[in-house]
């Protein structure tokens, strides 16, 4: 599964995701997903327990996203 997100860009950083995607041929969110992986790979913060106010936010999106397929699934 996937949580859906939206986020705003630099225009010179979008240029750059949106070209190294097209002449690697690969899907922008594969670019996206490997370059956060590799920056949060040494970064212990991103793997420590959140506060209950923000996992309760992070359960509300992954909720969110259930909701959404199992409605999709069942048109």
């Amino acid at each position: 599964m996937r949580i859906p997100f939206t986020n705003n860009l630099p225009p010179a950083v979008f240029r750059e995701w949106f070209t190294y995607a097209y002449m690697a041929r690969l899907p922008l969110q594969d670019v996206l997903e490997r370059a956060l992986t590799t920056y949060l790979k040494d970064k212990p913060e991103a793997r420590e327990p959140l506060p209950p106010e923000q996992e309760s936010i992070l359960a509300a999106k992954v909720e969110a996203e259930l909701n959404r397929r199992q409605k999709r699934r069942t048109k």
